[in-house]
């Protein structure tokens, strides 16, 4: 009953991990120049904004799926 729950889980957590690539995907393959663009057009508040937001949001994006990993590391090293 256990490996099934274990399964379960990590079913889960890698259907989670796969969801969370995505925004990465559209930050790796889009341009800065392009966001750029797009934050001229909606905000535009400064170019040192911009830079903040752009690189909160890649780390944000960058350690959610390392966050999932380390959760499935735990189950698996827990169960």
């Amino acid at each position: 009953m256990q490996e099934k729950e274990t399964f379960a889980w990590i079913l889960i957590l890698l259907t989670m991990l796969a969801l969370s690539l995505i925004p990465n995907l559209y930050y790796i393959l889009k341009g800065k120049e392009e966001f750029y663009s797009d934050y001229r057009n909606e905000i535009d508040i400064s170019r040192e904004d911009f830079n903040r937001r752009y690189m909160t949001k890649r780390i944000i994006w960058a350690i959610i799926p390392l966050l999932i990993l380390g959760l499935m590391g735990l189950i698996n090293l827990y169960r």
